[in-house]
């Protein structure tokens, strides 16, 4: 299932079968799940040390785990959209309802970090006095991080709908 996934290197074309779309996000879990560990034992191992490590070594160590999560991230959310594209071609369905979703976090994150930056900048949330306009932001940013929320709980329900049996123009089906 996993394996189904990496052989069509992020290709947005073609159909995909439920059994492959879960076995991606099953292996993905399983693989956060180990990264998580790993990286709460190596914190752990080096704040409790018998020894210690020079500082710049620590340090470099966890931008070097910092870089190699971001480099996993994007690999994973890339493979994951193409992989959702494809699954929702399997029902029929056009893949630029999985490019909406992309959108709408993209929003999401730039958005929430203007506002954050913001409030840094003007002295911290102890001096935070927003304006109406900001105010409105945050509750605009607010209501669209939940309309996401509910918009990609939509498209989990599409993705668990059995795939056409016929051929549709995304291509012939799967096998599971």
């Amino acid at each position: 299932m996993i394996l189904e996934t990496l052989k069509h290197n992020c290709s947005f074309k073609g159909r995909a079968s439920r059994s492959e779309f879960w076995g991606w996000i099953l292996g993905v879990f399983l693989v956060i799940l180990a990264l998580s560990f790993l990286g709460s034992f190596l914190s752990h191992f080096l704040r409790d040390a018998p020894f210690s490590f020079p500082k710049p070594l620590v340090i470099t160590g966890r931008v070097l785990f910092g870089a190699f999560l971001f480099v996993a991230y994007i690999y994973v959310l890339v493979r994951t959209y193409a992989l959702q594209t494809r699954r929702l071609h399997d029902i029929g369905w056009s893949g630029w309802w999985v490019f909406a979703d992309y959108i709408f976090g993209c929003i999401v994150l730039i958005g929430g970090m203007a506002i954050g930056v913001y409030i840094v900048k003007n002295g911290g949330l102890e001096n935070f006095k927003p304006s109406i306009i900001m105010s409105l932001l945050i509750i605009l940013l607010t209501l669209l991080n939940w309309f996401r929320l509910l918009y990609s709980l939509f498209l989990l329900v599409l993705c668990c709908l059995k795939s056409q049996p016929e051929e549709n123009r995304y291509g012939v089906k799967p096998f599971t």
